[in-house]
C-alpha cells in the first residue's frame, strides 16, 4: 500500500514538475546554501537515497508499522501536493552548459532533462527516507542505527546536487515528522475508541435484567 501511494504520488508530482499552473517561486538561498559545492557526481548518491529508502518497507513485519507508516506517508502526500500546486517553488541550477564533459556532467545533464527545477520545496526526497528511516528504527531491525546514519548522510546530496535547498530538506523533514506523529495519535485514539466500545459491549451483555415482583 505504501508503495502504491509513493507511485501515485510520482504520477502527480511528474505532471506538475513539467507544467505548473500558478506563479512560480523561488525561496532565498540560506549562507549554508551559498556554502555548499555543487558536485555533480553525488546525483548517484540523490538516486540511491530514494530507491534505498524503500529497504524498511519491504522488511516491515507488524502490522501496526505498515499502518502508521501508509497514514503517514498520505498525510505527507496530501499535504505536499498541494504546495506543488498552488505555491510551485524552483531550484536554482547550476548552467547546465558549464558543466564538465565527463560522465557526472553527463549524468546530471540526464537527470534535468528528467526533472524539472520545479517542485523544490518541500523535498520529497526527504519526505520518503525519513518515514522509513522510522520504520527500521520502529522495528528495531538490527542495522537500523546505521541505516540511519546513512539515510542522513545521503540526504545531502540534495543540497550538493542544487536539487533543493536547506529549506527544502528542513520543509520535508518537519512534514514527515509531522506526519509520523498526526498518524500515532489517530491510530491511538481509535484503538482507545475500539477498547472503550468492546468494554462497553461487554458490560451490557453481562448484565442480567431484573424481573418484576
Amino acid at each position: 500500500m505504501l508503495l502504491l501511494l509513493a507511485t501515485i504520488q510520482t504520477v502527480f508530482y511528474m505532471t506538475m514538475n513539467h507544467v505548473q499552473w500558478f506563479p512560480t517561486h523561488k525561496l532565498p538561498l540560506t549562507a549554508i546554501d551559498e556554502w555548499i559545492p555543487f558536485w555533480p557526481w553525488t546525483v548517484i548518491p540523490y538516486f540511491v537515497l530514494l530507491l534505498g529508502g524503500v529497504i524498511p518497507v519491504l522488511l516491515a513485519r507488524r502490522n501496526e508499522t505498515i499502518r502508521r507508516a501508509i497514514l503517514a506517508y498520505g498525510i505527507c502526500v496530501a499535504i505536499v501536493l498541494p504546495i506543488f500546486l498552488f505555491f510551485p517553488t524552483l531550484c536554482r541550477r547550476p548552467d547546465l552548459m558549464t558543466l564538465p564533459d565527463r560522465w557526472d556532467g553527463q549524468l546530471f545533464r540526464w537527470l534535468a532533462a528528467m526533472d524539472s527545477p520545479a517542485c523544490a520545496f518541500p523535498s520529497l526526497h526527504i519526505v520518503l527516507p525519513t518515514i522509513c528511516c522510522w520504520i527500521a528504527l520502529a522495528e528495531r531491525h538490527r542495522y537500523a542505527i546505521p541505516f540511519c546514519v546513512a539515510g542522513v548522510v545521503l540526504s545531502a546530496s540534495i543540497l550538493t546536487t542544487k536539487q533543493h535547498s536547506i529549506w527544502d530538506w528542513c520543509g520535508g523533514l518537519l512534514i514527515a515528522c509531522f506526519a509520523l506523529w498526526l498518524s500515532g495519535y489517530i491510530i491511538r485514539r481509535r484503538k482507545n475508541h475500539s477498547a472503550t466500545a468492546s468494554k462497553t459491549q461487554a458490560t451490557t451483555s453481562s448484565q442480567v435484567p431484573g424481573t418484576a415482583s
